[in-house]
């Protein structure tokens, strides 16, 4: 068997605990080299690793200087696009933490470039690999319980211990429902093979900057509903999904991060002994030393990365605009709090200011969690010269803004701002930003209120 040399990005606790004796349990796979900005971490998991492994404070010199034939990627979801993409280029197989991205476009890019380099690209989706998720899927592809008219699924844990990137929007893109949700959405979408159409959801953000709480309601292609609920201050890790079709029920209980039953019409389920437990840097070591024959390529982290950005651009998301309460003129403007940064948006694109009427609202400086934004111009009907805008807290979702200039990002525009209107389809101004809407690729965010 040929000995893998990986480096991995990141140190943390999940990279020590998980992925460290997933590695071992291989015995064919050298760690040639480890990066993370923080020596700490990093001198903790040589200590475990019992080796002499050299370590990079900067990811990118890493690249340069070791030799490597993957990488394994667990590092604050920001940064998953950026260094996936990277590795892919150097013809680097990547296996990256869960969720693969945070924007939906850098999932198709992440997707396309591996297939365009052969490589293997693999999520640390653990259910993926569980038997009893394994054989559930297969139920439902068999037709076992018929059409698939909807699921119900939630997950709990107690969330609020967590710490550190985690809690900064900036460096997490979200809170529980990206984070441990993410394994429940992927999950649902992986078994069942339903791909969501419309998505409307609820947050509780329980004092945090990030959602601790959520529920989602969700329409897919086909006509099936959904509902699902993440959970984050309760005692202890609980999961269900039910699967309901017009033959049939399936139902998948976990309880503190073990199948704990399998139901099929109330009816316990075994699972064949043919379907063998596996971990997802088991099956990518496997995928890479068979040329990537037996390797199906993630698309489902592409349906689970839509999910999550409608999630957050869903009606219901924030404060809705009520009729009237902003007048003729009333918008919405919501920023995403992770794509966020000083003077840009990630990726080195830089805003570009809408040609909407009147007055352009500005970012000045992102501090963390607030934005301080300038009025160029007071509107010129509404509140005459009162300022509107002092300031806006990221963690917090929606402000409302009576403004005809909005700040948008050049490229991918969709994921940097979200604009919901009530205008009046008469009004010069509505005809304006209604051609504008099918010239941009922002088209895909705005969406009227109801």
């Amino acid at each position: 068997m040929k000995t893998l040399k990986v480096a991995l990005f990141g140190a943390g606790g999940n990279m020590r605990n998980a992925h460290l004796p997933r590695i071992e349990a291989d015995g064919g796979v050298e760690i040639v080299a480890v990066a993370d900005p923080v020596a700490h971490q990093a001198e903790l998991l040589i200590d475990k690793a019992g080796a002499e492994i050299p370590h990079y404070a900067d990811w990118r010199t890493m690249l340069d200087d070791a030799t490597a034939d993957a990488v394994l990627i667990s590092t604050p979801h920001r940064d998953h696009f950026e260094q996936a993409r990277v590795c892919l280029e150097h013809d680097l197989h990547v296996l990256v933490e869960k969720p693969m991205v945070i924007l939906p476009h850098h999932a198709e890019q992440l997707l396309e470039l591996a297939a365009e380099r052969g490589r293997v690209l693999e999520v640390a989706y653990q259910r993926h690999w569980m038997p009893a998720f394994v054989y559930a899927r297969e139920l439902v592809a068999s037709g076992a319980l018929g059409q698939i008219r909807g699921v119900v699924a939630y997950v709990t844990q107690d969330w609020r211990g967590a710490g550190g990137w985690r809690l900064d929007p900036a460096l997490s893109g979200g809170g529980m429902f990206m984070d441990t949700g993410s394994h429940l959405v992927a999950a649902l979408l992986w078994v069942t093979g339903l791909a969501p159409k419309r998505v409307s959801a609820s947050f509780d953000n329980a004092g945090l900057a990030v959602d601790v709480n959520a529920s989602l309601t969700v329409d897919f292609d086909g006509g099936a509903v959904g509902t699902l609920a993440t959970i984050g201050n309760a005692q202890v890790h609980d999961e269900q999904l039910a699967i309901i079709g017009s033959e049939g029920t399936l139902a998948l209980h976990l309880h503190r991060w073990t199948v704990r039953s399998v139901r099929h019409d109330d009816e316990p389920v075994t699972v064949p002994d043919r379907i063998a437990p596996q971990t997802p840097d088991g099956a990518f070591f496997d995928a890479i030393r068979s040329g990537g024959t037996d390797w199906t390529p993630p698309r489902f982290a592409l349906q689970v990365a839509r999910l999550t950005d409608d999630m957050q651009f869903a009606p219901g998301v924030g404060t809705a605009v009520a009729p009237g309460k902003l007048g003729r003129w009333g918008l919405q403007l919501r920023l995403r709090p992770p794509c966020l940064a000083p003077g840009t948006v990630p990726g080195g694109i830089r805003p570009q200011a809408v040609a909407l009427p009147d007055r352009i609202v500005k970012p000045l400086t992102h501090g963390g969690r607030h934005v301080r934004v300038a009025e160029d111009q007071q509107p010129r009907r509404g509140s005459g010269s009162r300022r509107l805008i002092s300031g806006l807290n990221v963690g917090a979702g929606h402000i409302r803004v009576r403004s005809r200039h909005v700040l948008l990002g050049r490229e991918g525009q969709k994921e940097r701002l979200a604009l919901r209107e009530r205008q009046d389809p008469a009004d010069d101004a509505s005809r304006r930003l209604a051609a504008q809407r099918r010239q941009t690729p922002v088209a895909r965010c705005v969406r009227r209120l109801a």
